[in-house]
């Protein structure tokens, strides 16, 4: 019997309630308590063209499934947007979605990470642990650079997709979770396979919903809608008024190449709305693109 009952039970032996009074206070701790539903946010893909409505069609396609998912594509094309637009609009969407960034997790740990520790399973594990599967049940996972998984840990997520539970490590105990696996990489995940770097049933595993997300220099006929976006949001952040961006600039931004995507994009016009005193953004805020254009031979 639970303290908190067993305290009721007492104040009832002492005549300090009533038996409608400690009826009503054990009916109460019996009651599941409701969570509050919590609130989905709004995350969409920015973009008018016609590839990029078709692109969002797919993505809502994908989020409709429970298969695991494949992002690729360049550094800053935005993948974890991605993978938060599938996450919410799925049966996942209420859930937790939690992000792992592979790489900075040392190897030694990554299995504890994602699955969790019980105490004393290694040097160092003084309590138990719930790792992200367990923490994000009935959410998603994303896995960013899934590449630089370890081998051990790839071996234990492949089992973890196959039979739906995994044990934490120094663990028996099968724990089942309802998570959805998307993992993003910048590069094609299949030459890791051929490199022996990464398991091919695991990537088989998750190549059944590849999305490749494309650099900005391909889809071009979204910067305006992008620019906007950018300069709306950082204006707000500003609590200034949006500046308008003149045709010169906005010329300059659609001949530059943007190596690090929309990345770059947002960082460039973000700077520009706060240095921006006047009611327009000409191409003398964007120094850096200025240069780079300037430095190429004519």
């Amino acid at each position: 019997m639970y303290a908190a009952q067993r305290k009721v039970l007492t104040l009832l032996h002492d005549h300090k309630v009533t038996v409608d009074e400690a009826e009503e206070l054990l009916n109460a701790m019996e009651t599941p308590q409701r969570s509050p539903v919590p609130s989905i946010p709004k995350v969409e893909l920015i973009g008018t063209s016609k590839w990029t409505q078709q692109f969002r069609t797919n993505l809502h396609k994908i989020a409709g499934t429970q298969s695991p998912v494949l992002i690729q594509g360049e550094t800053g094309t935005g993948k974890e947007l991605i993978a938060r637009i599938i996450h919410y609009n799925s049966k996942y969407a209420s859930g937790p979605f939690v992000a792992l960034h592979t790489p900075s997790t040392a190897p030694t740990l990554a299995n504890s990470e994602l699955f969790g520790h019980e105490e004393g399973a290694f040097t160092g594990a003084a309590s138990q642990k719930k790792g992200m599967l367990e923490i994000a049940n009935d959410g998603t996972v994303c896995l960013d650079k899934i590449d630089a998984l370890p081998l051990e840990t790839q071996n234990r997520l492949h089992d973890f997709l196959v039979n739906g539970y995994f044990t934490r490590v120094g663990g028996t105990k099968p724990i089942y979770a309802d998570v959805r696996i998307i993992g993003t990489t910048h590069g094609d995940l299949k030459q890791f396979v051929d490199q022996r770097k990464f398991r091919s049933d695991l990537y088989y595993r998750l190549s059944i919903c590849v999305v490749q997300s494309p650099p900005l220099r391909e889809r071009l006929e979204d910067l305006p809608a992008l620019v906007q976006h950018f300069v709306e949001q950082q204006a707000e952040l500003d609590s200034k008024k949006p500046p308008q961006v003149s045709d010169a600039a906005m010329d300059l931004l659609h001949k530059y190449d943007w190596p690090e995507n929309v990345r770059e994009l947002y960082s460039v016009i973000s700077r520009a709305v706060v240095l921006c005193e006047g009611d327009e953004i000409t191409p003398d805020y964007f120094p850096a693109l200025t240069a780079t254009k300037q430095s190429i031979p004519q």
